[in-house]
């Protein structure tokens, strides 16, 4: 349009064209938004943030926090994956028979004499039982303090039973293997019907004694004996015999119990093979 002269400047008749800068606060206006229209954009706005819960955060902060402290209960008090598969030790009072098939051979044995809940049945490459010394008494609540007893007069005795393998009979084992580390040809003494017969100091058996007697089937018997050290605080006695029917059985107890070894390993041997014989009906009264 015309321009109107005064002085020096040229005005413009006509207002320009584009947005214009409000002079209070700075504002712009765009041509068809005006005032009214950021107005209500600006309480639809404040309409969004009111609409939401004064509660949301809060909760999803607490939920946060029980979540995590769900986790850190589970991973320092939960069961762990073995427990939940019944591959951690845990005794059980029921006397129920557990069937078990062990190298082919199938066995009846009284559920409180088993340690792990996994092998209470079906076939297993090992069974591992416990009884308490002298009677080799099975689990109950009551004695439950004397299970868990790792004291050196522990009357703990654990036994196992597994598939035959490579395992040499114990008269081998004297000869092939442990006559080669002794400290001398002949035993050092005969203690309770034991011959003792001590190791070299350095051979890998240094920190144990062997004791070799004859059991009641008349087989040689090898006691394997650590010795009280620094380390080993509680000592342990284990004997390790390929059974007749192919079995391996493998047991062990504390030292301090070793002059009754006759009694121990007689009254193991018994227990194991009533495990053989099934359960059956009482017979009928004639």
């Amino acid at each position: 349009g015309r321009s109107v002269s005064k002085g020096n400047a040229r005005l413009p008749s006509s207002p320009p064209k584009g947005p214009l800068r409000c002079a209070r606060l700075g504002q712009t206006e765009t041509p068809g938004h005006g005032p009214d229209e950021d107005k209500e954009a600006s309480g639809q706005m404040d309409a969004a943030v009111k609409e939401r819960p004064a509660w949301l955060i809060p909760a999803i902060v607490a939920l946060a926090i029980l979540g995590l402290s769900a986790v850190f209960l589970y991973y320092y008090f939960g069961p762990s994956a073995n427990e939940i598969l019944g591959l951690s030790p845990k005794a059980t009072a029921s006397e129920e028979i557990a069937e078990v098939t062990v190298g082919g051979k199938t066995l009846y044995v009284p559920s409180n004499f088993t340690r792990y809940p996994a092998q209470r049945g079906g076939e297993q490459e090992e069974l591992a039982l416990h009884a308490l010394l002298p009677d080799l008494t099975p689990f109950s609540p009551e004695e439950r303090a004397l299970f868990e007893d790792n004291s050196p007069n522990s009357r703990v005795v654990l036994f196992s039973l597994k598939a035959g393998d490579m395992t040499l009979p114990e008269d081998q084992r004297f000869a092939a293997v442990y006559s080669r580390y002794f400290s001398g040809e002949e035993p050092d003494e005969v203690m309770n019907g034991l011959e003792h017969y001590a190791f070299a100091e350095g051979s890998g058996y240094r920190d144990q004694d062997l004791f070799l007697a004859t059991d009641d089937q008349g087989e040689m018997l090898l006691l394997l004996c650590f010795r009280e050290t620094p380390v080993i605080f509680s000592p342990s006695c284990s004997r390790t015999k390929v059974l007749p029917n192919g079995l391996v059985l493998t047991y062990r107890y504390k030292r301090t119990h070793l002059k009754n070894w006759a009694a121990i390993d007689r009254n193991i041997q018994a227990l194991v093979d009533s495990f053989s014989e099934k359960p059956g009906k009482a017979a009928p009264a004639s």
